[in-house]
């Protein structure tokens, strides 16, 4: 079989098809093979899911000298990139932030987008450079240009702030997170939604607000979870209980918060004619 149709019938393997069950142990085993046959794409595949541990065992060491070879001798850009989120981690080689930082930029000369996200957050910490909020504005800035929705979240919460010399602009923050929310980022839909129920740097409008918390609270975001249970019973008039209680339960048993909210409504409940 031509090395191009192995790429892709690992690539099938993995993400699964119409025709092709996914099987990412078949993938690794494929990627495996077009790896001995020379392919880069193959390499840096087979090294992700030792990575990962993704149809087969985790070795992130064996994984980082995989990477490692690709980003040294063939200048490999997303090699670069995963490379460099190992050594900001510590995963599988010694934690190394002037290391990860160097990668990084390899990484963002070569066109890898979320590279700039990462230049972006070792300047604003100042792990790896010199710390400097300005210089981290600036790459957020190109990153958010260029796409990545990560930054334009990390970009919207500087402007609601007026942090890195950005001025505090609500309006500007609110359409960068829009911009995040629209590409399922759970942060931005929890930011976007509590905007919009407050009219903060947007005008209100209750029911997308609702909309955006309930998309948050999907994601995993505990604080929709409970605002959305407040919302839904701040009429007096018209309080949703049930709309309030099935919002809360799938997290009722790990949150305090949640615990005491319910037995709120539980009392709200009992206490009507």
């Amino acid at each position: 079989m031509p090395l191009e149709e192995v790429e892709e019938l690992a690539r099938q393997y993995f993400e699964g098809s119409a025709h092709i069950e996914k099987d990412v142990k078949k993938a690794f085993e494929l990627w495996a093979t077009a790896s001995e046959r020379g392919s880069l794409e193959a390499k840096y595949s087979r090294a992700l899911c030792l990575k990962d541990g993704v149809g087969v065992d985790r070795d992130s060491t064996i994984a980082a000298e995989e990477l490692r070879v690709l980003s040294d001798e063939k200048n490999y850009h997303l090699a670069h990139y995963s490379l460099a989120l190992m050594y900001h981690l510590g995963d599988g080689v010694q934690q190394d932030f002037t290391e990860a930082f160097k990668l990084f930029k390899k990484a963002a000369i070569g066109g890898v987008t979320p590279a700039l996200h990462n230049i972006g957050n070792c300047y604003a910490d100042g792990k790896g450079v010199q710390q400097s909020e300005k210089n981290a504005v600036l790459y957020y800035q190109a990153a958010d240009e260029a796409g990545d929705h990560f930054a334009s979240f990390t970009l919207g919460t500087w402007y609601y702030n007026g942090k890195g010399g950005l001025p505090a602009d609500h309006k500007k923050a609110v359409e960068l997170q829009m911009k995040a929310a629209q590409r399922r980022h759970p942060g931005a839909m929890f930011n976007v939604g509590m905007a919009l129920f407050l009219g903060d740097g947007v005008e209100k409008d209750k029911a997308n607000s609702i909309q955006w918390l309930r998309h948050a609270a999907e994601s995993g975001v505990v604080p929709a979870r409970l605002n959305l249970a407040k919302i839904y019973l701040e009429d007096p008039l018209a309080r949703q209980f049930d709309e309030a209680i099935d919002i809360l339960q799938p997290i009722v048993d790990k949150n305090d918060a949640a615990r005491e909210l319910l037995a709120e409504i539980q009392r709200m409940r009992s206490s009507q004619p």
